[in-house]
């Protein structure tokens, strides 16, 4: 594929076509709406209301004017200080993303392009605007080809923006620098055509502002800086019962964050407030077992307690033994209140508690490094048998004596425990 087209690819992910959208649970793509409006106050343009013939226009002298607003075709034509373009109707039921449009027609006339070249488009990285191939019309001003140097695919530059492609073994890299706005697209490896498009601080440090995962120009999660939404069907279409969730990454790979629907955990979050932000984004087995798949790395053995694990992130991952793995995952559930032992019969020790559900069951989840059980009865005792067999085949389960790892002030011990332990922490005893 040429270099322009390759960029542009980018860009028109989502060119808008006709048919009525489908309305997610997500939120709008990143600088939709803010960016248009800002540039429909900076060029003067008004709401949309009749003029004097009764035709619907966006006012000012850089609106728009709908030539065949009570048509039945899904595009209209609509006049611009350009040109005239071709735009999809719906386009007019958005306000922000028709001021953008408006707007853009004049950084266009300005730089010298018609309207009739170009198209209407909104890519998941850089938002809506114009293109043809050889122009990005965006907000923030006009995109040419540039030349690239050695490691970037294809570069495009303008007055103090620059979009520039990277091929990487996992897929195509692409970073957007524009005035008071920076982000990136990342590759999801093992996903085709499954982006991961973070929003960065404008100045300074790169840090995440806001983050989306799209594919196919589809936004599938979305987080804002504060709270987590996402696409229910669209989801679990691609992605099964795993809990929704953004992780995070620099372009190295380095985790800046995990964030689910009910928190976000940063490595850079140590002792006791690192425990409670996990404690808060994690609230079930799934969630738990998310973090464990994510951020627990496997290490050799160190004897180290929750939070001397916490203090010593690497790459925003915590590299952890199998022992101080489930001591972590166990002071994560502690914290919300759950009686939680770390369980080491079978391969590796086990975070395990129990829950009540609704229907009188009860569910005893495992939790380690790499293994994941659970089992459920409506006697619990039968549960921890259950449980027991599943993480010992060969041994016969003993759910009123089952051995077990304590921490003291003087360090971990072993010690033998019983099923009630995982209620009632009391009935718990140490072995001598």
């Amino acid at each position: 594929m040429p270099r322009s087209r390759a960029v542009l690819a980018l860009f028109a992910v989502a060119v808008l076509a006709a048919g009525e959208p489908v309305t997610p649970t997500a939120p709008e793509p990143l600088a939709a709406e803010g960016q248009g409006e800002r540039l429909a106050r900076r060029i003067g343009i008004n709401g949309l209301v009749p003029d004097e013939d009764g035709v619907l226009r966006w006012g000012g002298a850089g609106g728009l004017r709908v030539i065949d607003t009570a048509g039945a075709a899904p595009d209209a034509v609509v006049e611009t200080v350009a040109g005239r373009l071709v735009v999809p109707r719906r386009l007019l039921t958005r306000p922000g993303l028709a001021a953008t449009v408006a707007g853009c027609a004049v950084l266009a006339r300005d730089a010298g392009l018609a309207a009739e070249d170009l198209q209407v488009a909104e890519g998941f990285l850089l938002g809506p605007g114009l293109r043809r191939a050889d122009a990005i019309v965006l907000p923030e001003g006009v995109l040419r080809p540039a030349t690239a140097s050695v490691g970037i695919a294809a570069r495009w530059t303008g007055t103090g923006a620059e979009l520039v492609q990277v091929e990487r073994p996992e897929g195509t890299v692409h970073r957007l620098t524009l005035p008071g706005r920076r982000a990136l697209a990342l590759p999801m490896r093992g996903a085709e055509g499954m982006q991961l498009v973070i929003e960065l601080a404008a100045d300074g440090e790169p840090v995440p502002l806001r983050a989306r995962l799209v594919q196919a120009g589809t936004t599938l999660a979305a987080w804002d800086g504060r709270v987590l939404v996402h696409d229910e069907v669209r989801w679990r279409a691609q992605f099964g019962a795993l809990p929704p969730h953004l992780a995070i990454t620099d372009e190295a790979g380095r985790l800046d964050r995990l964030v689910t629907r009910h928190g976000a955990w940063s490595p850079d979050m140590e002792g006791d407030a690192g425990i409670a932000a996990l404690a808060q984004a994690l609230p079930d087995a799934a969630h738990a077992a998310l973090f464990a798949q994510i951020v627990l790395v496997r290490a050799p053995e160190g004897g180290r307690d929750p939070l001397q694990v916490l203090a010593a992130p690497v790459a925003g991952r915590l590299p952890v033994g199998p022992a101080e793995a489930a001591e972590l995952l166990q002071a994560v559930a502690r914290r919300q209140g759950r009686s939680p032992l770390v369980l080491t019969a079978g391969r590796i020790p086990l975070c395990v508690w129990s829950e009540l559900a609704g229907d009188g069951r009860w569910h005893v989840h495992g939790l380690g490094l790499g293994t994941r059980a659970v089992a459920d009865d409506t006697d619990p005792a039968l549960a921890v048998a259950a449980l027991l067999r599943q993480v010992e085949p060969l041994a016969l389960p003993d759910p009123d004596a089952f051995p077990v790892r304590f921490r003291l002030e003087t360090g971990p011990v072993a010690g033998i425990a019983g099923w009630a332990a995982l209620a009632d922490p009391e009935r718990a005893r140490l072995a001598r």
